[in-house]
């Protein structure tokens, strides 16, 4: 039985060459010599593979900080934080995407509420790894601005042609300010 390191790697490769959404776990099972079973055993469906690669993105974003990361600015350690995982799904942009885009397909809609939770907590992580420690009202503002924040992002990085994702760095540069000017505003300080 292939571990399910394995059958990750192999969807992603297959999907590369294939897209994911045409990717079936016939298709594994066929490229593996394995079962469907096998398959089955580690993923009962395609979207457990893209939470399985999705959770590998959120652990390098967790990965520690370097020393003077909590001496920098709230937007820019968030900036930093939301890069870090970005850039970890860059190894595999365009089915990263399509990944995302399954998720939200109008006919499953059996996924749209764990996406919203996955987003949550996703969202939670940011903010914690970014050293933001804000809580009550102010943290419930954070958390629903920056969720606007990554999936405005995240449809420009979908689409970014720049070399080195330039165009989603600058829009996402700019959305932190934006989002650092309205907190200070609405609850004053930095």
């Amino acid at each position: 039985m292939p571990p399910p390191e394995a059958i990750l790697a192999v969807a992603l490769g297959l999907a590369e060459e294939r897209g994911w959404m045409t990717l079936r776990m016939a298709d594994l099972a066929a490229e593996m010599d394995a079962s469907l079973a096998d398959i089955h055993a580690h993923y009962p469906d395609m979207n457990a593979i893209a939470n399985a690669w999705f959770l590998q993105a959120q652990d390098a974003m967790l990965a520690p900080t370097d020393e003077g990361f909590r001496d920098l600015a709230a937007p820019e350690r968030l900036y930093l934080i939301i890069m870090r995982w970005l850039n970890f799904l860059a190894q595999h942009r365009q089915v990263s995407a399509d990944m995302i885009r399954g998720k939200l397909h109008p006919p499953h809609v059996h996924h749209w509420g764990p996406a919203l939770f996955s987003l949550s907590r996703l969202v939670h992580w940011m903010l914690d790894a970014a050293a933001i420690g804000s809580t009550g009202y102010r943290r419930r503002t954070e958390e629903v601005g920056l969720s606007v924040i990554v999936l405005a992002t995240l449809a420009r990085w979908a689409s970014d042609g720049s070399e080195d994702l330039s165009y989603t760095q600058d829009f996402l540069r700019r959305r932190l300010a934006q989002g650092g000017i309205f907190m200070a505003r609405v609850f004053g300080g930095r």
